[in-house]
């Protein structure tokens, strides 16, 4: 059979699908990759007005058409299937993040709704079909039939990573679509695929061109307000969530990468928590990276995994850079986070960190915004231990999202005090940011101005003068201004 993907997301590398699209092609399907990379590095866009005309083309004779998304990238996905479904008799199946936490949301525009892993799931999906054979009760799917939604339990986990293919990089049938024009419609071959692998977040971090990879699948963390928390408590309750590939195959999918592309230069490990392995583990994966592949890579850590004898194995092994996520300064947020993470053991992370300033990038800490539930003193809190974090280092400012199926969304239904628009989490994006003065202080923590200037600043009594009702009207239009003319965020 043919099968499209349509895929939204700035990175082309995008793992997921490609690890479906090998298992097609494996199993003797035609498929076709569309990218669609439009947006900042969030999602957060529109599509140009004709995109779906210049699509049509590419997706018309396909017996499915796949939609790949997470929730930033529902509003513009949906529109672009209702606008698809008239020019293709072609089956619609959405799948991602977004519908697997909340496939209802998906019908009317999709016919068929993937949730969890889908490997095993939309083969046998696949196979049904091209069979003619009844495939309304495969288990991962919700289907929309005769106007009503039939739901299917999640499929079990894939427990042997290792018996799944690598992530697919055939350049097969690739399509890039950059502009509103037919001819922004570019195939994507071996000559060119180096110019779209260099605009992906990693490889413009630089020193060079990435391809990322995963060791892992699954979190080893439970905090209430992501996406695992709902994977790990209801849709794969009981199972064993976090799961990994062998060394082995790790290095030789590198080791083929690297000889089929030899312009790659860095490696990305996008591992929810590469940090989570042992030191044993990781010392035993540098010896081989360091000797097989030999090349820079990033990663990802918490407060929680990170110590000065991992650090030192996988600097010396290449490590380049590393994102941590610290979320908030407060330690009643973190309660509500179920993260359990104190404000001194951050610190102690950053500074194992900051001793190989010399030898890394600057390291990226990730921290929430826009939290409904946090006082003025938790805001000011997370602004202060910015300031206690030792440099350099780059603040990255998420809004947070409340996810379907997560105990902070479950919290915030109940909750008199949350606004029905907050709980519409698909109009929020990540970069969404209230008008208020300690967004404003964030945005210039983020510039990292002088310390001793932003210690006067966050100091309560001028935060809550700022924060007054009437002051506060006042104050959005003056940082309204700001972010028009001088593009603070």
């Amino acid at each position: 059979m043919k099968i499209a993907f349509i895929i939204p997301y700035l990175d082309i590398t995008a793992y997921g699908v490609r690890m479906l699209s090998s298992c097609m092609m494996k199993a003797g399907h035609q498929r076709r990759l569309i990218f669609l990379p439009f947006g900042d590095e969030l999602g957060n866009y529109e599509y140009p007005e004709h995109i779906s005309e210049i699509i049509l083309p590419l997706i018309k004779d396909y017996d499915i058409t796949g939609f790949s998304l997470m929730t930033n990238h529902y509003t513009r996905m949906t529109k672009l299937a209702k606008e698809l479904r008239g020019g293709t008799s072609s089956f619609f199946v959405f799948g991602g993040i977004h519908p697997t936490v909340d496939p209802s949301s998906c019908f009317p525009y999709a016919d068929a709704v993937a949730v969890g892993e889908a490997e095993n799931s939309f083969l046998e999906l696949i196979s049904r079909m091209q069979h003619a054979e009844d495939f309304m009760n495969i288990a991962g799917f919700h289907f929309l039939s005769s106007g009503s939604i039939r739901e299917n339990p999640a499929p079990e986990l894939i427990e042997k990573l290792d018996e799944l293919p690598d992530a697919d990089y055939s350049l097969a049938d690739d399509w890039i679509i950059e502009g509103d024009k037919e001819e922004n419609a570019i195939q994507i071959t071996e000559f060119n695929f180096k110019k779209f692998l260099d605009k992906g977040y990693i490889s413009r971090i630089k020193p060079g061109t990435a391809y990322q990879t995963m060791t892992s699948r699954g979190c080893p963390h439970t905090c209430s307000y992501c996406c695992n928390d709902a994977f790990k408590n209801n849709i794969y309750k009981g199972q064993k969530y976090l799961r990994t590939r062998s060394l082995k195959l790790v290095i030789d999918e590198l080791k083929s990468i690297r000889q089929r592309f030899p312009f790659i230069e860095v490696i990305g490990l996008s591992d929810d928590s590469f940090f989570i392995n042992s030191f044993e583990k990781l010392e035993e994966f540098s010896k081989l990276y360091k000797k097989e592949i030999n090349l820079p890579f990033f990663c990802l850590g918490s407060p929680l995994t990170i110590t000065e004898e991992k650090m030192e194995v996988l600097v010396d092994a290449g490590l380049l850079g590393l994102q941590m996520g610290i979320q908030t300064g407060s330690d009643r947020i973190n309660e509500l986070y179920f993260r359990k993470i104190s404000r001194d053991k951050v610190l102690h992370a950053a500074e194992i960190i900051n001793k190989y300033k010399d030898r890394i990038k600057p390291p990226a800490y990730d921290f929430i915004i826009n939290n409904p539930w946090e006082t003025l003193k938790d805001r000011l809190e997370s602004l202060r231990l910015v300031r206690e974090l030792p440099k350099p280092f780059h603040p990255q400012v998420f809004s947070l999202v409340l996810f379907p199926g997560t105990k902070l969304y479950e919290k915030a239904k109940t909750d008199s005090n949350i606004s029905k628009d907050f709980l519409e989490y698909y109009k929020t994006g990540y970069e969404w940011r209230s008008l208020d003065y300690i967004n404003f202080l964030w945005a210039l923590h983020v510039r990292h101005l002088p310390l001793s200037l932003l210690s006067i600043l966050s100091l309560y009594t001028v935060a809550f003068f700022f924060s007054l009702p009437v002051i506060r009207s006042l104050f959005a239009f003056f940082y309204w201004i700001g972010r028009k003319l001088f593009g603070i965020k």
